[in-house]
Parts: structure tokens; C-alpha cells; sequence
């Protein structure tokens, strides 16, 4: 899975690329990165993936009630922190996470994460592995009204890379559930 896995800071995409793939967004989405430029980011991502494996285009786009970018017969999910973006494509319904490692505060475990999870986060590397995760399966579910405290990925084939100061998780629906 982590082969379908692919990162890139937004400061690495040069004017010119940036005017190709804005040429091809529809409105909507050219509205998107013109309030944050850093969202060019996964539309160059998409479309250099769908170039090499698929007949679809990122004019191909549409979204859920809930705002979930899809592609018909096209698997994928989108995160993005600071100025990274990450996408995740897969065979299967797929969530992406990631979240800059630091502090975090102590007190919101009591809200994200049940007692058992609780007792495995020993670090701040730890928190944000299984917050991710969550957040993660939250994004392939694409159900808003699922608590991140309820979020279970536990069932589904799912990972994390730590990436510099970085931690990205995946979680992937394989058997169709």
C-alpha cells in the first residue's frame, strides 16, 4: 500500500505546472485553490496519477453530501498540513491522514480515544499514529456523524509512515465492509 502513497510540498510545483492543472479544474475547484493555492497541490497529485493509470481526469471530479472528493472506479483520499499534501489511491475505499508531530494537550485523549487506546500512547509520536488512523478510517467512511472517539480502524487493513516530523496514516476497506 505505502507504493500508493504520494507526498509533495506545494512549494515544489513550479508557476507553470501550477497554470497547467488550474486550466483544467472545473469552476468550483478553481474557486477552491484560489482561496488556498496549497490546494493545487492534490489536484497535481490526481492528475499525474490518473495520467499513468487511468482514463479519468480530474475534470472527472465530483463530491459527496459531505464534500468527499470522487472519481468513479477511482479510489482516493487527500490530506494535507502545512504546506505537504498527501495522496492515497487504492483498489479499495481508502482515508489519508497526516498531522505534524508535537505537544499535544492531555486532555482531549479523554475525547478522541477509548481507555484501551489510551494505555498504547507513551509519546507525542504515538498520539498522533493513532489519532491519524482515525482520522484516517473518518475520511474512507466519509460518515460525519462518526465520533473520532468511536472511529474504528482496527478491522480494516491500515498503516502509518513517519515522515521527518510527520506522521501519515492510511486506512483501506480491502474486504469491501
Amino acid at each position: 500500500m505505502k507504493d500508493n502513497i504520494f507526498i509533495k510540498k506545494c512549494t515544489e510545483i513550479n508557476e507553470e505546472e501550477f497554470k497547467c492543472i488550474f486550466s483544467k479544474l472545473s469552476e468550483t475547484d478553481k474557486i477552491k485553490v484560489l482561496k488556498d493555492k496549497r490546494k493545487i497541490t492534490s489536484y497535481y497529485l490526481l492528475d499525474k496519477y490518473l495520467k499513468k493509470f487511468s482514463s479519468k481526469t480530474i475534470k472527472d471530479i465530483y463530491y459527496s453530501k459531505n464534500g468527499k472528493p470522487l472519481i468513479d472506479a477511482v479510489y482516493f483520499s487527500v490530506a494535507n498540513k502545512d504546506d505537504i499534501t498527501v495522496l492515497a489511491v487504492s483498489n479499495y475505499r481508502i482515508g489519508v491522514d497526516i498531522e505534524k508531530i508535537k505537544e499535544y494537550d492531555k486532555t482531549v485523549l479523554k475525547y478522541f480515544f477509548k481507555d484501551e487506546e489510551i494505555k498504547k500512547i507513551k509519546t507525542n509520536e504515538d498520539f498522533f499514529k493513532y489519532y491519524t488512523l482515525k482520522e484516517a478510517y473518518v475520511k474512507m467512511t466519509d460518515d460525519r456523524l462518526i465520533k473520532i472517539l468511536d472511529a474504528n480502524y482496527l478491522d480494516y487493513n491500515y498503516g502509518t509512515i513517519v515522515k521527518g516530523e510527520y506522521v501519515i496514516s492510511f486506512v483501506e476497506d480491502v474486504d469491501g465492509k
